[in-house]
């Protein structure tokens, strides 16, 4: 039986660069604390395609030697072609999160390591798929599907977003005063402490073009955020704005927060993908467990190549080890 010092890690889409990334992680110091839930079947053949050496050890196995990886199996029944996104991967790949999440809720792994999926394929599978942090929030207790925070963890800053995966034209009736009650008292309870910030200092963007500028280009920071934000500041809480998101990552304001509150996925993701694509970490907080991901997609045309940079999943690993206080 796994102990609660290791990582669940799944691999995504197994014709994505998910497997290849993985299987890098069997020739660094991580591997001593990743437990991988896939088809040992397909580490196999996409190590022998990228020749690269694998062994397959039991989960139980306390010494990992290098260019070996712990797996729990889980069978793929389909056959798996690198760089070909098949619907009939979907239920394996649903049945890889649905094996971790258990272990991460039984108390078996620390935390969990996510690859990449294609939402498309999972839902052409028929399931109710739009993004792994929304997945977990149902999957873990159904009452969490409102309160967890999706934040990104880079050299440079920290930031969480207040809506996810929803179309834009839908995201001005998600930001809410209760949704950003929600999300600063996750930022508060579980991610500041996880990063070991007693007292962190919080920076809130805007919503509109200017933060509105006073109600002129829209009324939700006035009627909405300012208020949210008054409330915490008169409990104490180190929290200002809203600020434009135009210029609160500027070069020369980075130093002024801990954690950034942005108000929807593209208002932040250009500038973390612009910045630091290869070392930008995807952190789900809110969670019974912490769950990382990479932080990029399942670049089909570089599966089986050598030519997938194994970097994010590598700094995936390694925030989660930090952040479930393994190491």
């Amino acid at each position: 039986m796994a102990t609660q010092k290791l990582l669940a890690l799944t691999t995504g889409d197994p014709a994505g660069v998910g497997p290849d990334v993985t299987i890098n992680l069997a020739h660094t110091p991580w591997r001593e604390h990743v437990l991988v839930f896939a088809d040992p079947d397909i580490l196999r053949n996409r190590a022998h395609i990228l020749n690269i050496p694998l062994e397959i050890v039991d989960e139980d196995q306390t010494n990992i030697p290098e260019g070996s990886l712990r797996v729990r199996p889980t069978t793929c029944h389909n056959r798996v072609t690198p760089g070909e996104g098949d619907p009939k991967n979907g239920n394996y790949i649903i049945e890889t999160l649905v094996q971790a999440t258990q272990a991460c809720l039984s108390k078996q792994t620390a935390g969990m390591v996510t690859g990449p999926v294609n939402k498309g394929i999972i839902q052409k599978a028929g399931h109710t798929f739009t993004g792994h942090t929304e997945w977990l929030a149902q999957a873990s207790a159904e009452d969490r599907i409102h309160s967890v925070l999706m934040t990104f963890l880079t050299p440079s800053f920290h930031v969480g977003l207040v809506t996810t995966h929803v179309p834009l034209q839908e995201v001005t009736r998600h930001v809410t005063a209760s949704r950003l009650q929600t999300v600063i008292d996750i930022m508060l309870n579980d991610m500041a402490p996880a990063l070991r910030l007693t007292k962190p200092r919080i920076n809130v963007c805007g919503l509109n073009p200017h933060a509105g500028e006073g109600g002129r280009l829209g009324d939700e920071e006035v009627r909405i955020i300012e208020p949210v934000i008054a409330s915490y500041k008169n409990r104490g809480v180190a929290i200002n704005g809203p600020f434009s998101a135009d210029s609160l990552f500027a070069p020369h304001h980075i130093g002024d927060f801990d954690i950034a509150l942005a108000m929807y996925h593209d208002q932040i993701l250009p500038l973390i993908k612009h910045i630091h694509f290869f070392n930008a970490v995807n952190v789900t907080f809110g969670l019974p467990f912490i769950r990382t991901s990479v932080d990029h997609g399942t670049a089909y045309a570089l599966a089986g190549t050598n030519n997938a940079r194994p970097d994010s999943m590598e700094q995936a690993v390694k925030y989660a080890t930090e952040l479930c206080h393994i190491v």
